[in-house]
């Protein structure tokens, strides 16, 4: 989920870097007065958040966040962590979600939200990241077109293929604000296939399938190259929809 737009000059120039556990404090008040409409704040158990600031401590399933420091204080910062599989909780280390992406009033429109994003990026790429996702506002979905992702429509979702693994698929957040899915491919040669597709139902793969299943029907598929998880998908998809 996100909260900063901006983009223009860097006077004075930020520091753009890693976080680390002594920026707990900031992080924790950041978090909380960027994104209050969050049950579970990441940041606030000084323990916890030990874990998610140390990369070495959270390997394999690292926690990235990165900072934007001016003056030596933390105006912005970006969070991503493993997708977490819709439905199920289960965790899925090869794809990221982009948790939090926020700039403080005061420093918007400035750049620093894209320098956090493209700094998360250089930091995920070496440790083989197929997918990284975002629930987004509507007000900054030109902010992530403009930084190379793309946006779905309102209320879309998004779906994606990779190779010898299961379909992946999202929705957005639109209750609590975040009405769009952004995403940015990190290694296209990894995944077969990615599209938006319309919510039908409340189960993102599934309604995803459907697409899957078109694409199979107009030969642009073979479902025989599908993982067993995905064309059983399909199957459940199909008997669903049986009179």
């Amino acid at each position: 989920m996100s909260d900063a737009v901006d983009e223009v000059s860097l006077t004075p120039a930020p520091n753009i870097r890693a976080s680390t556990p002594a920026d707990q404090p900031m992080l924790a008040a950041l978090e909380r007065r960027h994104f209050p409409m969050l049950r579970d704040q990441l940041f606030d158990d000084p323990q916890l958040t030990r874990y998610s600031l140390d990369e070495q401590l959270s390997n394999p399933l690292r926690v990235f966040t990165s900072v934007a420091e001016i003056g030596g204080v933390i105006e912005g910062f970006a969070t991503a962590m493993p997708f977490s599989l819709p439905g199920t909780g289960q965790i899925d280390p090869s794809n990221m979600l982009l948790q939090h992406l926020a700039v403080n009033e005061d420093h918007r429109r400035r750049g620093l939200g894209r320098l956090l994003v493209e700094h998360l990026e250089q930091r995920i790429k070496p440790h083989r990241q197929n997918v990284i996702v975002a629930h987004v506002p509507a007000a900054e979905t030109d902010f992530y077109r403009r930084t190379g992702w793309e946006v779905m429509g309102a209320t879309a979702g998004f779906a994606w293929l990779p190779f010898n693994d299961m379909l992946h698929a999202d929705f957005p957040d639109p209750q609590i604000g975040f009405e769009h899915m952004a995403a940015k491919i990190l290694r296209p040669r990894a995944v077969r296939r990615w599209f938006g597709f319309p919510k039908v139902t409340n189960a993102p793969v599934a309604d995803a399938a459907l697409i899957l299943e078109a694409l199979i029907a107009r030969g642009d598929l073979d479902i025989a190259d599908l993982d067993e998880d995905t064309r059983q998908m399909i199957s459940i998809s199909r008997l669903g929809r049986r009179p």
